[in-house]
């Protein structure tokens, strides 16, 4: 019974690390305001809002209001 002990979280620990995927893949990209293809990381201003495009294909975005510039 002690080998199965040991054993159990030896595999279980194998299995996580084959499991896990590298999520920062170039293969991920998300799409920009006009539609073009972001790779994860980069960012881009939209109105007064910066966008970022996440490791796993998502956009995230500021929520700031604009203020008016003309007078």
């Amino acid at each position: 019974m002690s080998r199965l002990a040991f054993l159990v979280p030896l595999l279980l620990s194998a299995l996580a690390a084959c499991s896990t995927s590298d999520t920062t893949d170039s293969a991920v990209t998300c799409e920009g305001k006009d539609g073009e293809r972001i790779q994860v990381g980069e960012g881009w201003d939209s109105d007064c809002n910066r966008c970022t495009c996440q490791d796993d294909g998502n956009v995230t975005c500021t929520d700031l209001g604009c203020l008016d510039s003309g007078v």
